[in-house]
């Protein structure tokens, strides 16, 4: 296990600063240079995902539950099951009714809801999401609130920070 970090450090994300993609595939830049510390190779990444409220067909809910994949242009050094892309999975989002008045819903995953991904320092300029349903590996999408189908997701805000591993611990089994 590894030892607590003093630092971290934040990527705050929001699905309409997109530079393309939809909202279940979106692709952001990002200067990791002015994000992450230069003296580190390795960080831990954790993930914290909140959708605008919307409206989900029970029928086609088995998107109740979906993975948040994200392409860093890094290895990962950690076990995922994503093994079909270059994503790392780093978490899994979960159905929540949004207020007790309502139908809509949201999905959302806290930053201790899922296990901490490694992964060495991200090289590239973008990073990309495929936001996907457990159930059938689809991307996720959603029904309006006339239960029309919709072929994108809602709007969503994502917090991924970051931890650096330690020099010791570089290499050395966990």
């Amino acid at each position: 296990m590894l030892p607590p970090s003093s630092k971290t450090y934040s990527l705050h994300l929001d699905s309409s600063a997109k530079i393309s993609g939809g909202n279940h595939s979106a692709v952001f830049d990002v200067n990791w240079s002015m994000l992450l510390d230069d003296k580190y190779d390795q960080f831990t990444a954790s993930l914290a995902f909140y959708t605008a409220a919307n409206y989900f067909r029970d029928d086609v809910m088995s998107h109740a539950v979906a993975t948040v994949g994200v392409e860093f242009g890094a290895r990962t050094l950690s076990y995922s099951t994503s093994s079909s892309s270059a994503s790392a999975v780093l978490g899994v989002i979960r159905r929540d009714t949004a207020d007790a008045a309502s139908a809509s819903s949201i999905l959302f995953c806290t930053a201790t809801d899922n296990a901490p991904v490694t992964l060495s320092r991200p090289s590239q300029g973008v990073i990309k999401f495929s936001i996907r349903n457990i159930a059938d590996g689809d991307v996720l999408g959603y029904t309006n609130a006339e239960g029309i189908d919709v072929n994108d997701m809602p709007a969503w805000t994502a917090i991924i920070t970051f931890a650096p591993v330690p020099e010791s611990y570089v290499g050395n089994p966990i």
